[in-house]
C-alpha cells in the first residue's frame, strides 16, 4: 500500500495530454497540501467533514484513496472489480443515448446490475459518516459513471451524503484557493435562459419558474442568442440555461447546448473569462457527458466552463424526464437561494425527489444532476 501511495504522491492529477488550446492547469499537490485546505475548507462547511475520495484504475481492480483533514495520510481500499466489468456497465447503460432510461424501463426499475459496482463507493462507510461533504475525483472509464447513485450501508451515495466531483486533486485545490468562492460570485447578479429554438415546452416551463423563483425575468427563444450566452456567462454570478443538449460522437469540443442562432460548442467557450460567473446549470439532456482524452482529461462542456474560471458546473449524465428535471431543479434552486452551495442544494432535492433515504423511484428520475468544481 505505500509503494501505491508513493506512486501517486498525494492524489495528484496530471495535466498531460491537454489539447494545445486548453489554459494550463494547478500542477499536482501534496499530502501536506490537501491536508491544510480539507482543514480551511471545514471551517466554512458548518461542521461538515470533508472527504476526498480519489480512484485509480487498473486492469485487476480499482483504488480508491481517501483523505480527511484528520488523517496523517491517505487512507487505501482495493476494490475487487475488474477493469473490464466496470466497462461494460459503462457500455451498456452509460454511454448509449437513453442507455439509463432504458435500464428503468426494460428491466421494471432494477438496478441489481448497476449495484454490482457499489463496491466502489464502499469505503466511504467508514471514511464519511451521513451529511459530510464528499468529494470523488474519478478516474478513467469512472469520469462518465454515476458513482453517487450507487448505495452506501444500503442508501445511495447522493442521498447519503451531498457529493461533489471534480476532475483530479490539482483541479480541486485550485479552485480553492479562488480569491472569489461560488458562493461569492452568486452574491451577483443572475440570469435564465430557456428554449432557445421555441421547440422544448418543458424547458420554457422550466425557465420561467425558475426566474419567478428568483425574482428575474426570463430570457426566451430568439433572446437565448450565442453573444446573450456567452456575455452573461463572462458577467454574470449565476447562469441558468434550459435548452438542448447536442452530444457529438467523439469529439468533447463539439459538445454543446443548442441556442436561438447556433450551438453553443465547448470549443467556443475555451477562450472565454468566465471567472464572474460562481454557478452555471446547463438543463439539458447529457450536458455533462464528455470524451474521455488521453492524460485522463475528461473534455467537454463542464471542463471547458471550469478552465475558462466559473467555480462550479451543475450538468446531467443522461437523457432527463422533463418533469423530473423541472422539479429537481425548482427544489435545488429553492436551496440555493437559502444559501446552501450546490452540492447540498443537489442532495436536498434529490431526497425530496426521491422520498428520503431509501428511494421509490429509479435513480433516472432523482440523480441525473451533478454539481462539478467548487461546492460553496
Amino acid at each position: 500500500a505505500r509503494a501505491l501511495l508513493d506512486g501517486v504522491e498525494a492524489l495528484g492529477g496530471s495535466a498531460a495530454g491537454q489539447a494545445d488550446r486548453i489554459a494550463p492547469l494547478p500542477g499536482p499537490v501534496t499530502v501536506a497540501q490537501l491536508r491544510a485546505a480539507l482543514a480551511r475548507e471545514e471551517q466554512r462547511t458548518d461542521g461538515r467533514r470533508v472527504l476526498i475520495a480519489q480512484y485509480r484504475c487498473v486492469p485487476a481492480g480499482t483504488l480508491v484513496y481517501g483523505l480527511r483533514s484528520d488523517w496523517d495520510e491517505p487512507r487505501l481500499a482495493a476494490v475487487p472489480l475488474r477493469y473490464s466489468e466496470i466497462t461494460e456497465q459503462a457500455r451498456m447503460w452509460f454511454q448509449v443515448p437513453g442507455g439509463v432510461r432504458m435500464m428503468m424501463e426494460d428491466y421494471d426499475g432494477d438496478v441489481g446490475d448497476w449495484h454490482r459496482l457499489a463496491p466502489l463507493v464502499s469505503p466511504l462507510a467508514e471514511w464519511a459518516d451521513p451529511g459530510d461533504l464528499v468529494h470523488l475525483l474519478p478516474h478513467g472509464v469512472l469520469h462518465g459513471l454515476p458513482l453517487h447513485t450507487l448505495p452506501v450501508d444500503g442508501i445511495p451515495l447522493l442521498l447519503r451524503n451531498p457529493v461533489c466531483y471534480a476532475p483530479s486533486a490539482a483541479v480541486l485545490h485550485g479552485l480553492w484557493h479562488r480569491t472569489r468562492r461560488a458562493a461569492d460570485a452568486r452574491q451577483g447578479r443572475a440570469v435564465v435562459f430557456g428554449d432557445p429554438r421555441g421547440n422544448l415546452p418543458h424547458a420554457a416551463h422550466e425557465a420561467r419558474a425558475v426566474a419567478e423563483l428568483l425574482g428575474l425575468r426570463v430570457e426566451l427563444e430568439e433572446e437565448v442568442t450565442l453573444a446573450r450566452v456567452r456575455a452573461a456567462l463572462r458577467g454574470d454570478g449565476l447562469v441558468h440555461l434550459a435548452a438542448h443538449g447536442v452530444l457529438s460522437v467523439g469529439n468533447g469540443f463539439e459538445r454543446g447546448m443548442e441556442l436561438a442562432d447556433g450551438r453553443l460548442h465547448a470549443s467556443a467557450l475555451l477562450g472565454e473569462q468566465t471567472s464572474a460567473c460562481g454557478t452555471v446549470v446547463l438543463s439539458g439532456c447529457e450536458t455533462g457527458v464528455n470524451e474521455q482524452r488521453p492524460g485522463d482529461e475528461p473534455v467537454g462542456l463542464t471542463r471547458a466552463l471550469l478552465l475558462g474560471g466559473s467555480s462550479c458546473v451543475v450538468v446531467s449524465q443522461w437523457q432527463v424526464a422533463d418533469d423530473a428535471a423541472a422539479e429537481l431543479l425548482m427544489a435545488f434552486h429553492r436551496e440555493l437561494r437559502a444559501g446552501a452551495g450546490a452540492p447540498l442544494a443537489l442532495h436536498r432535492a434529490a431526497l425530496d425527489s426521491a422520498g428520503g433515504t431509501n428511494p421509490q423511484q429509479h435513480f433516472y428520475h432523482w440523480g441525473p444532476f451533478t454539481a462539478v468544481g467548487d461546492w460553496t
